[in-house]
């Protein structure tokens, strides 16, 4: 039986930063260097809380913990992106409020379910 070709593809690649971390000007957002600093700074803040949640973790000292390891630039580009009105929820199939106060205020906006303090 003879070979065909199902089906046929590329892929593009958009590259903005070199190897050498150049800007393609052309391609880069519309952002101050301190609006970039900044993000960078998060980004960098984000990995050394991952880094410190994920120990926790693997202690026993922190409940289930979902890693964001090489996803920073991701997170914080989502969060920037963020209008004063837009909603963040938490993504999480436990019906039960979790334990920490900020985690809980995510929980509510979430479920709209009001707790006790104690919860």
């Amino acid at each position: 039986m003879p070979k065909k070709t199902v089906q046929s593809f590329s892929v593009e690649w958009l590259q903005i930063l070199d190897e050498n971390g150049n800007c393609d000007e052309a391609l880069r957002p519309p952002l101050s260097n301190d609006e970039i600093k900044k993000l960078y700074e998060w980004m960098l803040l984000a990995r050394i809380f991952d880094e410190k949640a994920f120990k926790l973790q693997r202690e026993g000292r922190l409940g289930t913990y979902a890693s964001i390891l090489g996803q920073e630039a991701a997170q914080v580009g989502s969060a920037l992106a963020l209008r004063p009105d837009d909603g963040c929820f938490l993504l999480s199939e436990s019906p039960e409020p979790p334990s920490s106060e900020a985690c809980r205020c995510a929980w509510f906006c979430n479920t709209g379910r009001a707790m006790s303090a104690a919860a």
